[in-house]
C-alpha cells in the first residue's frame, strides 16, 4: 500500500440506526451490486495480500442514471472525486464512527510504467515503490445519489526501491490523506495536488480481500455514498 494503515475498529453500535434508515442500501442495491463484483472480480479474489478491491467515490457522465443501481455498459466518462462539502461531510461521517484517531500523512508520487514510487514525507522521506496492476473495474451508478462507485481489484506487489528524482516531475502527485478504519474496511480520505490542480478523493478498501465479506463491503460504500450527498 501507498499510506499506513490505521488501526481497525468495529463500526460504532450506533450506527444500527443509520443502517435501518438508509434509502440506499435495500437489500436488494447490496445483494446486486455484491453478486456482480463477485461474477466480475472472483477469477481474483483470494487469500493473498497482493489483491486490493477498492471503491472510490465518482461521477459517471454520458448515459441517463436511471432510477435503480446497476452496471454502467454504455460509452461513459468517470471523474474521480467529490466536492469540498461532500469531502466534509464523509470526514465527519467517518470520524463519528471510527473508535480510534486517524492516520494522517502527506506524500508524493510518480509514475514508472506500472511501479508507483511514492516519497512519504511524514516518515523522514522514506521512498517506497509498488507494482499496482489493474485486474478489473466495475463502474456503477447509485440511484438517488450525488455520486456513483467506481470499484476495482488490482494487485500490488512491493518490489526494489526507484530513486526519487531531485527535481519533482510535472506528473507528481502531491497527497494530505487521512485513513481511518471501519471494521475490515479502510477509509481514505486525501486532498491531492498534481499540475496545479486539486481534487477531493474519497477511496474505501478491503482489508482483506474475499468473497465471504462482498456484501458488507458493498453495504458500507453505499453508507458513504450517502453520507457525502
Amino acid at each position: 500500500m501507498d499510506h499506513p494503515r490505521a488501526v481497525c475498529t468495529e463500526l460504532a453500535q450506533n450506527d444500527d440506526a443509520a443502517k435501518a434508515s438508509s434509502s440506499l442500501q435495500t437489500a436488494d442495491d447490496v445483494n446486486a451490486i455484491s453478486a456482480l463484483l463477485l461474477e466480475r472480480f472472483k477469477a481474483y479474489l483470494s487469500e493473498s495480500d497482493e489483491i486490493e478491491v477498492e471503491a472510490r467515490l465518482c461521477t459517471i457522465r454520458g448515459p441517463a442514471k436511471g432510477a435503480t443501481c446497476r452496471l454502467v455498459q454504455e460509452k461513459h466518462t468517470v471523474d474521480v472525486g467529490v466536492d469540498r462539502k461532500s469531502f466534509t461531510k464523509v470526514l465527519r461521517y467517518v470520524a463519528e464512527r471510527a473508535h480510534d484517531p486517524p492516520v494522517k500523512a502527506k506524500t508524493t508520487d510518480i509514475r514508472d510504467k506500472d511501479v508507483r514510487v511514492t516519497k512519504n514525507h511524514s516518515n523522514g522521506g522514506e521512498v517506497t515503490s509498488v507494482r499496482k496492476i489493474r485486474r478489473a473495474v466495475l463502474d456503477v451508478f447509485v440511484a438517488g445519489s450525488l455520486y456513483d462507485v467506481r470499484f476495482a481489484v488490482s494487485t500490488e506487489t512491493p518490489c526494489s526501491p526507484r530513486e526519487f528524482p531531485e527535481k519533482k516531475p510535472l506528473e507528481a502527485r502531491d497527497k494530505d490523506r487521512t485513513s481511518y478504519c471501519l471494521g475490515n474496511e479502510r477509509v481514505d480520505l486525501t486532498t491531492v495536488e498534481s499540475r496545479g490542480r486539486v481534487t477531493r478523493e474519497v477511496e474505501i478498501e478491503m482489508g482483506k480481500a474475499n468473497a465471504t465479506d462482498l456484501p458488507h463491503f458493498v453495504e458500507n460504500v453505499l453508507r458513504i455514498v450517502e453520507a457525502a450527498g
